[in-house]
């Protein structure tokens, strides 16, 4: 069972507004679609900065710590991820194979709710069909000791600045006062990275 209210109703609220009248983040929200013309808008950033929508990933809670999963899946090691429309995907093919073995867990969750699982666990959401608006606010972490071994286009080591847990509903902050290194979709190396990859993996099956 996923931890129930990680984060408390007035929490939810908090963060609601923060996405609904943030400058910044409409600035920089792009479109990706998936390999059926749905398209989802995203808005990427590589530091969390000290508003709202920062300030919850840097909570204790939060930092070092849904929907559908393939349980098991994660012992398969590391999947290379390939461009599936215009967004990142495992490797369908390797997914449709794990499938055949790993068990689907469907995850209910209620807002405020948190899944915590090994960042190799396959895992996805259903289409949201409904009449009701879906956001996934994604906090991704990274030891210090994984610095890349090569100049790359995601910052090196950064210190994670922690907060207490009641910051964030301290937090009035709608548009971030540091530099949050939001992404520029027109410059966004991953997803030309993502096809190289696809079509290497291709070429190595061949």
């Amino acid at each position: 069972m996923p931890p129930r209210k990680l984060l408390s109703s007035e929490e939810i609220a908090h963060l609601n507004h923060a996405i609904d009248e943030s400058a910044e983040l409409k600035r920089h929200a792009f479109g990706r679609t998936d390999d059926q013309g749905r398209k989802s808008e995203i808005c990427v950033w590589n530091h969390p900065g000290d508003d709202v929508l920062g300030t919850v990933s840097r909570t204790r809670k939060v930092a070092l710590t849904a929907q559908q999963v393939l349980r098991g899946s994660h012992r398969a090691g590391r999947i290379v991820h390939t461009t599936v429309g215009e967004q990142a995907a495992a490797d369908p093919a390797r997914v449709r194979h794990l499938s055949r073995v790993c068990p689907r867990d469907l995850v209910q969750m209620r807002a405020g709710d948190a899944l915590f699982f090994h960042c190799n666990l396959l895992h996805c959401s259903a289409n949201n069909d409904s009449d009701r608006r879906r956001f996934a606010l994604i906090a991704a972490f990274n030891q210090r000791a994984n610095d890349p071994l090569w100049e790359h286009h995601h910052p090196r080591y950064t210190r994670l600045e922690m907060v207490p847990n009641d910051a964030l509903l301290k937090c009035t902050r709608l548009n971030s006062s540091s530099d949050k290194w939001f992404v520029d979709p027109d410059a966004d190396t991953s997803y030309a990275n993502n096809e190289t990859d696809s079509t290497a993996a291709a070429d190595g099956a061949a």
